[in-house]
């Protein structure tokens, strides 16, 4: 991101020239500094959010097709804005993904969510439906 920031010219420039664009991705960049991050959390929410539409079978198919959707430019977006190396995005993906394949049948979960179900018992917020992991 760096070598972006010195070739670029943007930073070169007086911020009073911006157009709106490169106002909000100057803003942007200065407020990351000249470093980036490993892995992008913009990448591994996004993926989480896959994670949970490819879980909920009940969810509408233009929610589930719009999370997808969203998710991938967001990840796009990471590289196209040079916000993220690529093995950013990698990680960004790979990381939710392989904890998910890894603790999906974990006994630390089961035991994680009866806690919770059990302190959602306590206060009242038991939920109508079973919880997503256990449906399956």
């Amino acid at each position: 991101m760096q070598a972006w920031r010195e070739t670029s010219g943007l930073f070169a420039r007086d911020p009073a020239t911006f157009t709106v664009s490169e106002s909000i991705t100057f803003w942007i960049y200065s407020a990351a500094g000249p470093r980036n991050a490993n892995p992008s959390m913009h990448c591994l929410m996004s993926w989480l959010c896959v994670l949970g539409a490819r879980l909920d079978k009940k969810m509408p198919k233009g929610i589930r097709i719009m999370t997808w959707v969203l998710a991938i430019a967001i990840c796009i977006s990471t590289q196209t804005l040079k916000q993220h190396y690529i093995i950013d995005l990698i990680t960004g993906i790979a990381l939710p993904e392989a904890a998910f394949w890894l603790l999906k049948d974990s006994k630390a979960v089961a035991w994680l969510e009866n806690r919770f179900t059990k302190l959602n018992r306590k206060l009242h917020l038991e939920a109508s439906e079973p919880p997503l992991l256990a449906a399956e």
